[in-house]
């Protein structure tokens, strides 16, 4: 089991005892090379429970290089550690800084965060990076751009899940007194995932105003080259403005182990909706299947990107030739 799936999975477990931190940052050149920055992060309330993974090896281990020579493998072919240091900060945490080199961004994998998902754990995303020379239908693609796609393997619906059956009074009552329980053993917690475009990125072209759609920095109207895939942490709001947490509902599928459950779809139905405008996002526990203006976004060539991808084709592909 790779660590990332195995901190997402821990996340929602009710095993987990103290703070972590996990942000990773994934950055793209113009030529598909370019670098993942992880920073892993136990807190010494997590460090002191001496827990350890499936694999029978202690927290401490995951922020060594030996484990992070082993995690360079799992991210694909040419990806290699350039860089790793492990520092104890003063609060007693300890904390692992990685960065790795890959030389072909099509042969980068990662793990999805599809909680509800049987095949959740071993699903892997990857990303793919080409011309545009048509619209498409229900997609953010404009002619003469560079696209991001982001994509899957290994990720099949489970069709035959369903929610877990109704609680009774009394049932409700246990997890209602649950929910303080977890609230508090997660705080602090954070999970972050996101992309780093060479310049920033668009999700499609206001026709009427004839300029770009660039993603907005949260919170401003400041375009920016991140795109966050994944932003989960004790301060996450749901759409009502209240924290995911003090969500009664959501807690009480989380608490359950029922990511079918009706209090996070509501939650993850609406906080997907927000996520084009900037907003909170959440792990994606239902996966329906691709969406074109979601899992795709726009970058703008590169000198080189139009010499080699656009030049001598037709304007209505993006190039440089009067369409006859």
């Amino acid at each position: 089991m790779k660590i990332w799936q195995l901190i997402i999975i821990i996340f929602y477990s009710l095993s987990l005892i103290g703070c972590m931190q996990l942000d990773v940052n994934i950055k793209i050149n113009p030529d598909e090379t370019g670098e993942i920055n992880e920073r892993l992060r136990f807190s010494l309330k997590m460090l002191a429970t001496k827990s350890k993974d499936v694999n029978g090896k202690g927290l401490k281990w995951h922020l060594s290089k030996e484990a992070a020579i082993e995690r360079a493998g799992h991210f694909g072919k040419g990806v290699s550690v350039a860089k790793h240091e492990m520092v104890d900060l003063k609060n007693g945490s300890s904390e692992a800084r990685v960065t790795y080199r890959f030389t072909n961004l099509k042969e980068v994998r990662f793990p999805g965060p599809y909680l509800g998902l049987k095949s959740s754990v071993k699903a892997q995303m990857k990303l793919d990076f080409m011309p545009v020379y048509k619209k498409r239908w229900a997609s953010p693609d404009v002619p003469g751009w560079m696209v991001l796609i982001l994509g899957n393997e290994g990720l099949t619906p489970d069709k035959k899940a369903t929610a877990k059956k109704e609680l009774s009074p009394l049932e409700l009552q246990k997890f209602h007194l649950l929910r303080p329980v977890l609230q508090d053993m997660w705080k602090g917690l954070q999970l972050r995932i996101t992309l780093e475009g060479y310049s920033d990125f668009t999700n499609g072209w206001n026709t009427y105003l004839g300029v770009p759609n660039f993603i907005k920095k949260r919170g401003t109207q400041e375009s920016t080259p991140i795109w966050v895939l994944f932003d989960v942490s004790d301060k996450n709001l749901d759409w009502d403005g209240r924290s995911i947490f003090n969500n009664q509902e959501y807690m009480l599928d989380v608490a359950r182990g029922d990511f079918k459950g009706k209090g996070i779809a509501a939650v993850q139905i609406s906080n997907r909706h927000k996520s084009f405008t900037g907003k909170a996002e959440l792990p994606y526990f239902h996966y329906k299947g691709p969406s074109y203006s979601f899992i795709r976004r726009l970058l703008k060539p590169t000198k080189q990107q139009f010499e080699k991808f656009f030049k001598g084709k037709p304007e209505s592909q993006g190039g440089d030739v009067k369409n006859k």
